[in-house]
């Protein structure tokens, strides 16, 4: 019976113990708590990006820091001839982007829609400021040059394939919006 005496002695003890010093820690805990998380720098926000629009949608995109914008290329599937396999590109300027107006619709047509051999679900929806041209789109000519001017769209969107999770479009929107920020610090 000694033996058990002296452990529940030691109970109150170690209690105590352990008390003090989860409260010699918790400052440390809280402020980590309460900070905000680290965004990733510009360069690993881009090479995110396109990791992720080649396996989210059936662009590729290109992110240039120096014009401020993100250039996306698309093969053309069409059955116009003089469309089919042309590429696509649409520029997209981020310093008149709104980093608060991203979002996600499924897809509402009536049968399904293939880009690619692969299904599409829905759609991301970026949108420029207001009362400001952010969209060029065209063919490029023959030196790659994008002869285009800014549309009046407000809106663009991106072809999303099926199958990919929600997390992977908010990490892809939280890239998109680290470049818009980093341009408005530039």
């Amino acid at each position: 019976m000694r033996p058990v005496r002296n452990q529940t002695r030691r109970l109150p003890v170690v209690a105590t113990l352990i008390a003090v010093l989860g409260l010699l820690g918790a400052p440390e805990a809280a402020a980590q708590a309460t900070a905000e998380p680290e965004r990733p720098t510009p360069e690993v926000a881009a090479q995110e990006l396109v990791e992720l629009t080649t396996a989210l949608t059936p662009f590729t995109v290109v992110y240039d820091r120096a014009a401020k914008k993100l250039m996306y290329t698309e093969v053309v599937e069409s059955g116009n001839p003089a469309l089919d396999k042309r590429t696509g590109r649409l520029e997209v300027r981020l310093d008149r982007l709104d980093p608060k107006r991203i979002n996600y619709q499924t897809d509402k047509s009536p049968g399904p829609l293939l880009i690619k051999g692969r299904t599409i679900a829905g759609q991301m929806h970026f949108f420029c400021n207001a009362d400001q041209r952010c969209i060029r789109r065209g063919f490029p000519d023959a030196s790659g040059n994008l002869n285009a001017e800014e549309s009046n769209e407000s809106t663009f969107t991106l072809d999303v394939y099926a199958g990919n999770i929600l997390n992977d479009l908010r990490l892809y929107a939280g890239m998109v919006q680290v470049l818009i920020a980093a341009t408005a610090a530039d």
